[in-house]
């Protein structure tokens, strides 16, 4: 039910979206306007940045124009262990030539499940999440979910994605402002080249600014398929 929801608001509410220009502050007003209306269902977030890119991604006139990339909404790829789901890719052909993920809030629920529990990323960073190791290591024996920060979570499973192909850019595109507990974890990644956007911090700025500063290349791509 929360697909068609979701489709239905993005109809209404095309005229907006499909606006170049829109600024963070008014990406924010559409998910609250969604939440009003129908209350706080999942994928709406993704939906909208993921509806502004398909209206908006061709409007440039670079050299990339002419290459036949291809926007995908939540799609699992096969991953370094496992299967990784992406919230948005930028694909040429089979390769992944732009990496989205959508969060709410840095402080968004977030624990090692399925294939996290073979991925040595994580345990880079053991003594950052882990309080008690006899507890870790007896959940993670009986396959029990494990609480970590949302941004190592999200930061472990890009690379996972990265670990088993050519380097692609990828950015987190997170709908609050950052919080005091993310300083170490945003530098860390970033410098891995990894970017962060927090729309909260850019609430007058059109996102079409925010977003090119981030992957300047972006709007000269344009995508013929989707």
């Amino acid at each position: 039910m929360s697909k068609e929801l979701i489709g239905k608001f993005i109809l209404e509410n095309e005229k907006d979206i499909k606006r170049e220009n829109l600024c963070c502050r008014e990406i924010l007003n559409l998910k609250e306007k969604f939440y009003s209306q129908y209350g706080k269902k999942p994928r709406i977030s993704e939906a909208i940045i993921f509806s502004w890119l398909q209206y908006n991604l061709g409007k440039g006139s670079g050299t990339a124009s002419n290459r036949n990339l291809i926007l995908k909404s939540e799609t699992k790829f096969p991953a370094e262990f496992g299967n990784q789901t992406l919230d948005i890719s930028i694909l040429e052909g089979n390769e992944i030539k732009l990496g989205i993920s959508i969060k709410m809030s840095t402080s968004t629920s977030a624990y090692l499940d399925g294939a996290d529990f073979l991925n040595p990323f994580f345990n880079i960073y053991r003594k950052q999440f882990v309080k008690d190791e006899d507890e870790f290591e007896r959940r993670r024996k009986e396959g029990k979910r494990i609480g970590v920060p949302t941004l190592l979570q999200d930061m472990a499973r890009i690379q996972n994605l990265k670990a088993i192909r050519t380097h692609f850019p990828s950015v987190t595109i997170v709908y609050s402002a950052r919080k005091t507990k993310d300083t170490y974890w945003i530098h860390e990644f970033e410098e891995m080249g990894h970017t962060y956007i927090f729309l909260e911090e850019q609430l007058d700025d059109p996102f079409i600014y925010v977003l090119k500063e981030k992957v300047p290349t972006i709007t000269d791509w344009h995508i013929d398929s989707f």
